[in-house]
């Protein structure tokens, strides 16, 4: 059994999930900070990149790294706004914190080979597919919709919908300021 990680960041009340934004490869406690997830950790703490999709830097915030099988370590800060002693820190985070996964996403998105690879994986993923959809319709981010369009055609929403009815735990949705 897999372990699902959250980065959270306990002063703004946002986390990422690095199964979202890394993938598989983003799953294991020894990857976190490689790859998709660790790339977008990278933009949230250097000051040098400018961001947008309604995020904003955590150089300086309290942020940590917590899995959905720690149930006894949790920071002061998390007790804090724990709703019930018997929720994990895991799910206390899913569920006071704004998620910013697809924000994360979006935002590496504006790098066209980053563009290129998540189009790519959601050739083949409907998971990803539906993310970069969410993108789309949530987000407006213009960017991506091209080339979402240009790679799955007119007719993706199509698809969205047949996966969507199927399976409606995709639906990871980006952070916008009317949700946090």
């Amino acid at each position: 059994m897999s372990i699902d990680y959250l980065v959270a960041n306990a002063t703004k009340r946002q986390y990422f999930d690095s199964g979202v934004v890394g993938g598989s490869e983003g799953t294991t406690w020894r990857s976190i900070l490689r790859g998709d997830s660790g790339h977008a950790l990278a933009y949230l703490l250097s000051l040098d990149h400018e961001l947008g999709y309604h995020l904003s830097h955590w150089v300086g915030d309290c942020f940590f790294l917590i899995g959905d099988n720690d149930g006894s370590n949790a920071p002061q800060t998390l007790r804090d706004v724990r709703r019930s002693d018997d929720l994990s820190p895991y799910w206390t985070v899913k569920n006071t914190f704004a998620n910013i996964s697809l924000n994360l996403i979006a935002q590496e998105c504006s790098q066209a080979f980053m563009l290129e690879y998540y189009l790519e994986r959601a050739s083949s993923h409907d998971d990803m597919f539906v993310h970069l959809a969410h993108l789309v319709l949530y987000l407006d981010a213009k960017p991506i919709e091209g080339a979402f369009v240009q790679q799955f055609g007119t007719d993706w929403r199509k698809r969205y919908n047949e996966i969507m009815k199927d399976r409606p735990w995709y639906a990871v949705m980006p952070m916008r300021p009317d949700m946090a």
